[in-house]
């Protein structure tokens, strides 16, 4: 048995920049998450700005449309769902082989 669960864990974080529309049985909204990244040559930190749209279901969807504003910080943590295409730049990488012996750790 392969001691690999097949982990699909998310843990975001951003402001809200849309209003909370509830529509075929989701909550939904986007919000932005900026990165620091600091510029060594004029010894300042950039921003890198991207923009996820949300949906929600059950019953995070009910609270978020209640009591969610523009402007408002939120962080979810959930899945992964609906086989969309997904860019991640990865900060932690493992690896294992066809056996399952093996694992190599990257950082």
């Amino acid at each position: 048995m392969s001691q690999w669960n097949n982990l699909n864990s998310v843990v975001l974080e951003g402001v809200l920049n849309t209003k909370p529309v509830v529509k075929n049985n989701f909550c939904s909204f986007n919000i932005v998450n900026e990165i620091p990244t600091y510029n060594s040559e004029i010894k300042e930190y950039e921003y890198e700005k991207h923009i996820f749209e949300i949906h929600l279901v059950g019953y995070s969807k009910d609270l978020c449309f209640e009591y969610l504003n523009i402007g408002n910080v939120v962080r979810l943590k959930g899945i992964l769902k609906n086989n969309k295409t997904v860019f991640i730049e990865a900060n932690h990488i493992e690896f294992r082989d066809l056996n399952h012996n093996q694992k190599k750790i990257l950082k």
